[in-house]
């Protein structure tokens, strides 16, 4: 019996690119996607071009190109660029072009903003033909690292440690090199000559400079941190025990009923807090929904701007953060202390009332009600378990007992929150874990903006192929 045998190599095939290609092929979802943009209404650059000159590539078999590349954990500019001598699909997809590597980075350091435009225009088409729902969004947040090492990244506490200790290097080796002198120009002791002291002075003292010029530079921008080679990104919190990187944090919304991204926005800020009245408001804007429920996490837990998004008609579904486990006898905590709503008083532990005493400000401008009663506390037999002073103090937001009742309809809510991690957090596992977007390749805020901007573009191509098919897409 024979084993199955292919084509010879010399035979001659009379054949076309379109014949080559599946109808249910996802390329042709692409092609048709992207030329039905108007890319210079979109303000890609070269979508016009002028009559003298070489003639650049047109943006659109371009921004072909990477949505393929996307969808099929191609990441890198290079790698692309490869694909277009090799991969028949990239070949039909731009007609057998074959754009460098330089070329393709260059149609993303000029097409920033664009891509952004393109993320919207994708988002409308789909919400025309009804694949967004109008009623639930989750909200959560993906930090990617940056293309900076952590070693290039310094606050003024690393900053005056490595100060102090070049210093000191220098001073031990200034030491070692009058010793060298003293003998015909050789240190026994290190087994340096005086030459190579010298060198290694030079070397500590640009280093300080280095550091000299950071810690001005620090001064100056009025940072907590800076780094070397992306000057945009920040260290952060990884979260689940993954330590500390340098990295941007991205804002994310998605639909409950596609789990398509509706919106995102790129930062630098590692906290989620204060991110629901403009995601939310952002969200609601783009579904043209009179009303919509937002779930999100414990780390979006923020009294102020809960408020001011239901103001905005977004209903707030966010849990509690939990207290920390505190043993008894490390003494008494802010949540040993008891609100009377009708009575505005608290109860303290051992059955005192504090009453209202004054009213404070904070640096944000928020009014706070202090309650206290100075007598109890100077009597009090406990007191060392409360207080390390003459007296405890209880501060409350003025806006306390709204939050207290969002906290309230949560709870009465819990099922409908369960829906978050569905939503929500699968988007960034196919873009990190599947699709391979573990680290940005691009340096500087806006490009790590519209590096999020393909992605998202893709997720939500990937998202409605999934829905609807290729051929009925």
């Amino acid at each position: 019996m024979k084993h199955i045998e292919g084509i010879s190599r010399d035979q001659i095939m009379m054949t076309d690119l379109e014949s080559l290609i599946p109808a249910n092929s996802e390329c042709r979802v692409i092609d048709i996607f992207c030329d039905k943009l108007d890319m210079v209404k979109l303000g890609f650059m070269h979508a016009e071009t002028k009559d003298e000159g070489r003639p650049p590539y047109d943006p659109t078999p371009l921004l072909k190109l990477y949505l393929y590349g996307l969808l099929n954990r191609i990441c890198s500019s290079g790698k692309l660029s490869l694909e277009t001598t090799r991969n028949i699909e990239v070949i039909w997809l731009i007609n057998g072009m074959r754009p460098s590597k330089r070329t393709l980075c260059y149609f993303k350091e000029n097409n920033k903003e664009q891509l952004r435009k393109v993320f919207v225009e994708f988002n409308q088409f789909y919400k025309k033909i009804g694949l967004f729902g109008k009623q639930t969004v989750a909200l959560d947040s993906v930090k990617v690292k940056a293309n900076n090492s952590k070693k290039r990244n310094h606050n003024q506490k690393t900053i005056d440690r490595t100060l102090k200790k070049t210093q000191e290097r220098i001073d031990e080796y200034l030491d070692a090199l009058d010793e060298a002198d003293k003998n015909d120009g050789f240190n026994e002791e290190r087994e340096l000559t005086s030459d190579q002291i010298k060198e290694i002075i030079e070397k500590l003292s640009a280093k300080k400079e280095k550091f000299e010029n950071l810690h001005n530079e620090l001064k100056k921008c009025g940072e907590t941190q800076i780094s070397e080679t992306d000057p945009d990104a920040r260290c952060m919190k990884q979260g689940s025990g993954k330590g500390m990187d340098v990295s941007y944090n991205t804002q994310v919304v998605a639909e409950a009923e596609s789990k398509m991204i509706v919106d995102y926005k790129t930062t630098n800020n590692g906290s989620d807090k204060g991110q629901l009245t403009e995601m939310g408001k952002t969200a609601k804007e783009f579904l043209e929904a009179d009303k919509l429920t937002m779930l999100a996490d414990t780390g979006y837990h923020d009294g102020k701007d809960m408020l001011e998004a239901e103001k905005n008609g977004v209903t707030c579904l966010v849990p509690k953060g939990k207290d920390g486990n505190q043993k008894a006898e490390e003494g008494y905590k802010r949540k040993d202390f008891t609100y009377d709503v009708e009575k505005d008083e608290y109860t303290c532990p051992e059955g005192h009332t504090l009453k209202h005493m004054r009213d404070q400000t904070d640096s944000n401008g928020d009014t706070s009600f202090v309650y206290a009663n100075y007598s109890a506390c100077s009597n009090c037999p406990n007191r060392e378990k409360c207080t390390k002073g003459k007296h405890r103090e209880i501060a409350r937001k003025s806006f306390q007992t709204a939050v207290d009742e969002l906290d309230k309809r949560f709870i009465k809510r819990k099922g409908e929150y369960k829906k978050r991690q569905e939503i929500i957090e699968h988007q960034f596992g196919t873009i990190k874990w599947v699709w391979g977007f573990d680290r940005y390749y691009t340096k500087g805020i806006e490009f790590a903006a519209a590096e999020n901007a393909l992605r998202f573009t893709a997720y939500n191509l990937r998202r409605a192929i999934n829905m609807m098919g290729v051929e009925g897409l």
